[in-house]
């Protein structure tokens, strides 16, 4: 049984609101408001994450350590991303280190350190979706993905309310850098990513670029390719359909090269 309400609501929280109308399965505003505040009451906290810090050992290197284990702002890279993923709620996190599992365990261990489970997946050869796919039965609901070269700081608190809020499957995490240093074509309306192109031809970089921070809801990994490439196989098309949200935050972030 349905009733009827009077309430005020902020005109930004209305906009945001009207967006998920489709016309199909939500018709208008009152179905939207409906629509967000179940998603917002009965979606699941993003407990799980996968961190992605595999791949070529010649890409991995870094001086004369690993990018992942490589020390930005007094610790390793990989330390601050648990850290960070600890902080928003996450309680399980999967690694994909491939060649340098060994070395990342020495580093981390069983999370127990960090009051948290760290788990382990083989290295199948099968890039970052395919990483992402073997995790599969490891994740119960809404997670992150995060590359393993990427230093941030930021509250993926905020990341997780903006992707229930917006109700797309996907949200991907958008700094904003100068041409010169984007390696992205990534176009924005409002909140909607309607393109994603990873290192795409010169003039078609934007400032915007992809902070390799996503998080996902549970339903993508049914798409999720089990070999290929994240930000080739899985994100274009998404993009296409509007299914991606993009966060643009404000925070530290450097991608190690």
């Amino acid at each position: 049984m349905k009733e009827k309400i009077s309430i005020t609501i902020d005109s930004e929280l209305i906009k945001k609101a009207d967006r998920v109308i489709d016309g199909v399965t939500v018709r208008n505003r009152s179905q939207a408001l409906e629509h967000l505040i179940r998603k917002a009451i009965t979606q699941k906290d993003a407990e799980e994450a996968v961190i992605l810090a595999g791949g070529d050992i010649r890409k991995l290197k870094f001086g004369d350590t690993y990018k992942p284990l490589a020390r930005v702002e007094g610790s390793p890279l990989i330390v601050n991303t648990i850290q960070k993923l600890k902080e928003a709620g996450v309680k399980k996190i999967m690694i994909a280190a491939g060649p340098i599992t060994d070395k990342v365990f020495e580093a981390v261990g069983d999370g127990s350190e960090y009051g948290l489970t760290i788990i382990y997946l083989k290295d199948e050869g099968t890039g970052t979706a395919g990483a992402i796919k073997s995790a599969e039965k490891h994740i119960t609901g809404p997670f992150f993905v995060v590359f393993g070269d990427e230093y941030f700081d930021f509250d993926l608190k905020k990341m997780v309310g903006f992707h229930t809020m917006n109700g797309n499957p996907a949200t991907m995490a958008i700094a904003v850098t100068t041409l010169e240093k984007s390696k992205d074509c990534v176009k924005i309306m409002g909140n909607k990513i309607i393109g994603f192109k990873y290192q795409p031809k010169e003039g078609e970089k934007t400032h915007y670029v992809n902070a390799g921070i996503y998080l996902f809801d549970l339903s993508v990994l049914e798409r999720m390719p089990a070999k290929g490439s994240l930000d080739k196989e899985l994100i274009p098309p998404m993009t296409r359909k509007g299914e991606v949200t993009g966060f643009v935050f404000s925070g530290k972030w450097k991608h190690l090269m």
